[in-house]
């Protein structure tokens, strides 16, 4: 792995020397994942067959031969020689979004149409939400300036990672769930599945748009005070300067409120005096107080289901309240085979534990921290996969040369799963040793 790491490092100081190209966290990323894929499918003895795009033109771009250069040099390193489909594939990580593909029109990719897609998107959203996304203009042209190059991404199988997607999760969890369901209406009617880094970046942009949006509300409000007019002339000002989202629609005495209020429609009414209406009222000093503001700030956030309830601080489980639980699914068993699926989870979860256990024991030396943990859920989860019968694909690793310290190895966790009646597959060990920090050995080395 250290020799991909290095090549990716080198390709990245081409770039920037060469093309003058400053690459995004998410592109270095895209980068990594595109070199170790194209080393496991030469190590498979896989090719690579591209459709949705024109090799030709990926080979005409400048990115192309800086990446071919990269990837004929890590091929002498590492013995292997990678054929171009992969230099087209890997370039292909910065060419999206960069650069023009010379006699590749658009329709090549079967890119939707934007404008619709943008429109039906925040249609659904808003129905959803029940807030009128409609009315941002900029909210449109945003989506629409987003999707050219994010379907087009992920038509091309670009990763595109959001960094902050779990945070988008935790801070607009709603908002989330009704974005991604969204997405899966409208995308599948292309074929295209959008993942949760996708769908993060769709709603920064409706939550961008709801705080544009709630700065252009307007709260309609009566000022109720017993004053002459020049000093309610100055309450109107005063609140409306701190207050951008209230308009004072007028002010009036005790005795005509009633009549005025038949007559137009407001949403409060701010008075220096007690009284009692059919709509919200707020009780403020005749000169108005830090302590008044808040109190018709906090009046108006009661006025309607602030959309920032829909959208705001929820956590993660709050999204799961929205999929089906486990207990959900049990009910559409058969209720005889209710207690033999509880027995076969509880045989799945026991076995999983003792052989997770037996190994981290068996090979503490062979493991750090994080690396034990992440191999604790990984047995648990093989054990599962046994059980149902989707075991690893079996993967050509002839080419492997195990050092003598890594055979022994392979006898031990062999003769482990025995022990716990686990089949062992090459496959499934070949993952396992990832987890070891025991070297292969010759020239394998990634």
């Amino acid at each position: 792995m250290e020799n991909v790491f290095q090549a990716v490092h080198s390709l990245i100081k081409m770039l920037e020397e060469k093309l003058n190209l400053l690459l995004t966290d998410q592109e270095m990323i895209g980068l990594l994942f595109r070199f170790s894929i194209a080393i496991r499918r030469i190590r498979d003895n896989e090719r690579i067959q591209i459709e949705a795009i024109s090799v030709k033109a990926i080979k005409q771009s400048a990115s192309y031969k800086i990446v071919l250069e990269g990837l004929t040099d890590l091929g002498l390193q590492m013995g292997i020689k990678f054929p171009e489909e992969e230099a087209v594939y890997v370039s292909m990580q910065l060419i999206v979004g960069r650069e023009e593909l010379p006699g590749l029109p658009s329709t090549e990719y079967g890119m939707p149409d934007l404008a619709n897609v943008a429109r039906r998107l925040i249609k659904l959203v808003s129905k959803k939400l029940g807030y009128p996304f409609e009315k941002d203009p900029d909210l449109f042209e945003y989506l629409i300036s987003h999707l050219s190059s994010k379907l087009l991404k992920a038509r091309l199988g670009v990763l595109d990672p959001n960094p902050i997607t779990d945070q988008v999760i935790r801070s607009y969890g709603t908002l989330f769930i009704y974005v991604k369901e969204a997405c899966e209406e409208i995308f599948s009617d292309i074929n295209l599945l959008l993942v949760d880094f996708d769908v993060a970046y769709l709603v920064i942009h409706f939550q961008e748009s709801y705080e544009r949006l709630q700065q252009n509300v307007k709260y309609k409000a009566l000022f109720v005070c017993g004053t002459g007019r020049g000093t309610a002339r100055l309450i109107k000002r005063l609140m409306e300067n701190r207050i951008p989202q209230l308009e004072v629609a007028g002010y009036c005495s005790v005795m005509e409120v009633s009549k005025l209020l038949e007559q137009h429609s407001v949403d409060l009414v701010i008075s220096v005096l007690p009284i009692e209406l059919p709509v919200p009222v707020v009780r403020v000093n005749p000169i108005p107080t830090k302590d008044d503001i808040i109190a018709v700030l906090n009046c108006l956030k009661q006025l309607k289901p602030s959309v920032s309830h829909f959208m705001g601080d929820l956590s993660r489980s709050s999204i799961l309240i929205k999929r089906p639980g486990l207990s959900e699914a049990l009910k559409c068993v058969r209720e005889k085979d209710v207690s033999l699926i509880e027995q076969i989870c509880r045989d799945v979860i026991m076995k999983g534990f003792e052989i997770s256990q037996a190994t981290i024991s068996m090979f503490r030396s062979f493991l750090t921290e994080q690396s034990a943990a992440a191999l604790v859920l990984h047995l648990q989860l093989m054990v599962h996969r046994q059980t149902f019968g989707k075991p690893y694909g079996e993967q050509n690793i002839g080419n492997l040369l195990l050092s003598d310290e890594q055979k022994q190895v392979k006898l031990e966790v062999e003769r482990l799963f025995e022990q716990f009646g686990v089949p062992f597959t090459e496959s499934e060990f070949n993952a396992i040793l990832h987890y070891f920090s025991v070297e292969k050995s010759g020239d394998t080395d990634e």
